[in-house]
């Protein structure tokens, strides 16, 4: 969650000044400006807060539940293996890492 509200925050505060300036001299309304102007300029950072956000999260359930026997995601994780490329091995070495086994 924090590196989507910091990545709002950062969009939002890099909108063009002039712009919302300009806008609010030719008399739009502040919920205007909000949701034409300052929304559609932060949208690609907030989407790269998301992009940043998401996977940590995923990962984190993941090992969780590896690491506690859930029934969910990390079961079906636990059954890959190495032949299933790159994060197959990822999520085996994190499996292994969880249980105390291998190399740190």
């Amino acid at each position: 969650m924090f590196p989507v509200i910091v990545a709002s925050w950062a969009g939002t505060q890099g909108v063009d000044k002039v712009i919302t300036w300009s806008a609010l001299s030719l008399g739009t309304g502040r919920k205007r400006i909000l949701w034409e102007i300052v929304l559609p300029a932060a949208l690609p950072t907030v989407f790269t807060g998301l992009q940043l956000a998401l996977p940590i999260s995923l990962i984190v359930e993941l090992i969780c539940e590896m690491a506690m026997g859930g029934q969910g995601l990390g079961r079906i994780a636990d059954g890959f293996d190495a032949s299933c490329g790159f994060a197959g091995r990822f999520l085996q070495h994190r499996r292994d890492r969880a249980r105390g086994i291998g190399a740190a």
